[in-house]
């Protein structure tokens, strides 16, 4: 199920052959959010009520919308993807 941006359509990672987030990636959510990436990406899949304080998953579609992003060649940073 791809993600939608702006009428956009993007491959999720681990969708169509891609691969999961990679170092690069987790790296530039740390230094972003202040959190763990993988923390923050995995709160997609955990309950309601269930997120760890500071972990949201607000934040951790932000993340996502970032790495499918930038995965199809657009040049943003996350403070791009949360102006918009």
């Amino acid at each position: 199920m791809p993600l939608i941006i702006r009428d956009k359509s993007y491959p999720l990672p681990k969708e169509n052959g891609s691969s999961s987030p990679t170092g690069r990636e987790i790296i530039e959510i740390e230094n972003h959010f202040g959190l763990d990436g993988l923390t923050l990406l995995g709160s997609l899949s955990t309950e309601e009520g269930k997120e760890r304080p500071g972990y949201s998953k607000v934040k951790a579609l932000y993340a996502l919308a970032w790495i499918c992003m930038v995965r199809a060649g657009e040049i943003v940073s996350i403070a791009d993807i949360l102006d918009e």
